[in-house]
Order: structure tokens, then sequence, then C-alpha cells
């Protein structure tokens, strides 16, 4: 399947994840949206330009199969320079009595003109091999690109995570900063004692050690995310968080995306090809028992070759070639081809099994990463509310610093566990469309 086709899927499974958009440039600063990302991976990156190189192949080969289907035009010639010319004493020794059959100087030249007759046939067939093998190389670009599609989106979420994982730990260490400064204030006015600082400031200085490690994972996927989109991995830009909040529910039944998985999947589509192409296989190789029938023409120019040998002639005709025996070599080949023929057949039927099997586990999951994200929303509303309540109690001096660190650490906690399910949601998405074999999104054009 072309890529264009991918392209017209009705399948936007990620409903609202980006609109079509270029790499903009936005204060001095990349500006990278997720349908930027999809579509800089189906660019002309180092994988795809290999791909097109096998089409061009392919295609090479289906015309040069082609034309053996054609008269085949053939010249051959030859100046020989001899040691003795030679001839033919008749009767008497008298001068002129001597015919030269054969000058010491001589030239041949012929222009012959072969036509298959019988091959035709199989021609036909290795025709047929062939345009398979052209659209299994187009198969293969298009699978090609849509994998790198799906490691972008893949690595675009895994960036907005971590992003999200690194500010969710900002904002925790500005919060610690602030507890920590009005301790200090409850400790000079006599409310807190220096134990209950330092707590504090231990509390603060763990959440700084996190920051840290959530920066450089961080660093980490952005620098993935730039060589999906076959950039540098130091390269500058914004990713933009445009995921739907909260989260759409998934809408794809599992009969409907299994029917999108047969008509969309590339791998389904190149076993097809592959089973046609060992079919053929059979064909061309049963095609060697029988005689191998050609037509030629043929014109021959010769000098010095004596007055027996006319200069110019020619001649039509048929040529027949058949090898009757070689000890069942030749039948042995049809028997392979049958053997190969039947084990693309079986692979075909495995390859539909396991799609189907794909497809159940990918909806599974993500009903599952759906069915997460109100608990975790739920989750986190309550600890945002308990922190509200303990922050009040200890500016008032009624709670302690163990009391406030634990409602910090809660909401944290609730903060990226609901964070990891929306991500982890939209992930298993991408992981639907791709085995549904659609691109991420649907790009608006």
């Amino acid at each position: 399947m072309k890529l264009s086709t991918l392209l017209s899927l009705p399948v936007a499974l990620l409903v609202g994840l980006g609109s079509a958009g270029a790499f903009a440039q936005d204060s001095g600063s990349s500006r990278l949206r997720f349908s930027d990302a999809v579509e800089l991976s189906i660019g002309n990156t180092p994988q795809i330009e290999g791909a097109k190189f096998g089409i061009d192949a392919a295609e090479r080969k289906l015309s040069g199969t082609a034309a053996q289907r054609l008269p085949r035009l053939k010249a051959e010639g030859n100046v020989l320079r001899w040691n003795d010319p030679i001839a033919i004493q008749f009767g008497s020794n008298a001068p002129g009595s001597s015919v030269v059959v054969r000058e010491q100087v001589t030239t041949s030249f012929s222009l012959s003109l072969a036509q298959p007759i019988s091959g035709l046939f199989v021609l036909g067939r290795m025709i047929d091999i062939d345009r398979r093998a052209v659209g299994i190389a187009r198969t293969s670009m298009a699978k090609t690109k849509l994998d790198a599609a799906h490691r972008a989106a893949e690595a675009y979420v895994a960036t907005l995570n971590a992003q999200s994982a690194a500010d969710l730990a900002k904002k925790t260490v500005t919060q610690f900063e602030a507890q920590h400064a009005n301790a200090v204030k409850l400790q000079a006015a006599g409310v807190l004692g220096l134990v209950d600082v330092l707590g504090l400031v231990s509390a603060r200085d763990a959440a700084r050690l996190a920051l840290v490690r959530a920066e450089t994972t961080m660093a980490t996927a952005r620098a993935e995310l730039a060589v999906a989109i076959d950039r540098e991995p130091d390269a500058g830009f914004d990713i933009v968080d445009e995921f739907p909040e909260p989260p759409p529910a998934p809408t794809l039944d599992e009969t409907a995306a299994h029917q999108l998985a047969v008509d969309s999947r590339l791998e389904l589509k190149d076993a097809a090809l592959q089973t046609e192409q060992a079919r053929a296989n059979k064909t061309v190789a049963m095609a060697q028992l029988l005689p191998n029938i050609m037509g030629i023409a043929t014109y021959q120019n010769i000098t010095g070759q004596g007055p027996f040998q006319p200069r110019n002639a020619w001649y039509v005709g048929a040529t027949l070639s058949w090898e009757i025996w070689d000890w069942g070599k030749t039948w042995d080949s049809v028997k392979e081809a049958e053997a190969r023929a039947g084990q693309v057949s079986t692979s075909e039927k495995t390859t539909r099994n396991q799609i189907a099997l794909q497809v159940r586990q990918r909806l599974l999951e993500n009903r599952a990463a759906f069915a997460t994200l109100e608990p975790a929303r739920s989750s986190l509303s309550a600890a945002e509310e308990a922190h509200r309540i303990q922050s009040v109690r200890f500016e008032q001096g009624v709670v302690s610093t163990v009391d406030i660190i634990n409602s910090e650490t809660d909401l944290h906690k609730a903060r990226s566990a609901y964070a990891q399910a929306r991500f982890d949601y939209y992930r298993a998405q991408i992981a639907l469309a791709r085995v549904a074999g659609a691109l991420p999104f649907a790009p608006q054009r």
C-alpha cells in the first residue's frame, strides 16, 4: 500500500493530537508539533532513501525481464590474418590452374535476430514474479515510512512525558522551598524547632536530586526524538502538548479495528504478494521440462574464403533445444518451488492470526489505559485538596513538618501518576494505530 493511501484512511485514532503545520520558528526557537514530528519522520531519511533504491532496483529488473519477450539482435564479426593463404591446384602446374580457397586476410560478419517462441509463456510468468517483487519493494518502503512515523510518535509522547515529569519535579522543589521558608519563620517565632526545619531541608534537597534525574531523562528523550525526525541529537526545538485534556474515550471496537487491520496491514499485502510470487516460481520451474523453441533470422558477410563461400548470405528458421534427461534435477526444482509456495502460504495464514491477536491485545490495553484515568484523576483531586488544607494548617503552626512533607510527597505522587496514566493512554492509542496498519494520526492537508 502506498503511503498516500495510508494518509487517506479515516482512522484519526488520536483525534485532535495536532494539526499539520510547518516546523515553525517561534520567538527564535523551533516549535515542533506532534504532526510535524510524524511528517518529518517520513521525509527523505536514510532508511527511506534506501527503500527507494530497492524499488528502483526491482523496477529495473522487471523492465529487463519484460524486454526478453522482444526479438534480440546480435552482431558478430572478425578480421583474421593467416600465416599463408590456401590454394588448391587443379591438373597441370600451368599458371591459373590453382584456386585460392582462403586468402591470407579473411573477414566475417553476421547479424542475427532471435525471437523466443515457446519461452514467451515462461517469460510471462517471470514478468508476473518481477511485478510482484516491485509491489513487495513498494510495500517495504511504505512499511518503513509507517514504522518511522510510529517511532517518531512514540518518541514525541515519551518526550512530553519526560518533560511533564521534569516540570512536576520543578514544581515540587518550588513548593518545598516555600514550605522551608515558612518553617524558618515559624522557627524564629518559636513555633517549630530546628529538627522540623532540617526535615524540610532534607525533603527539599531530595526533591532537587529528583529534579536533576528528571531533567536528564528529558534530555535523553529529546535526543531520541531528534534522531527519530532525522535531526542531530542536540537539535534545539520546543515541543507542544496539544493532546486533549481530559483524554477522549476510545471509540474503535474490535470488529472495526480488525477489519481496518485486514484492509491496511502491509504485512498481509506483502505476504499475499509473496504467495503469488511463489506460485509463479513453480510454473517457471515446470516450464524447464518443456523444449525451448526459438525463431531466428541471420545475415552473413564473408570475405577471403574463396569462390565457394558466398560473400553475402542469409537464412531464417527455428531452433529447438530440449534437455531430455538430467537425473531428476529439473523435477526436483519443481517440487522445491511447490514446497516453498506451500511454506509461504502457511506463513500468510500465521500472519493473519498474529495480527488478529495483536489487535485484540492493543484494544484491551487501550481500554485498560483509559480505565486508569478516572481513579488517577480522583486521587489527584483528593491529594490537591489535602495539600491545600495541610498547607494552611502548617502556616498556622497547627501541623508538624512531617505532615507537610507527607502532604507534598503525596501530591507529587498523585500528579506524577495522573500524568503517567494520561501519556500511557496516548501510547496505547499509538500502539493500536500501528497494529491497525495506520499512521498515528490523520494529518490535515
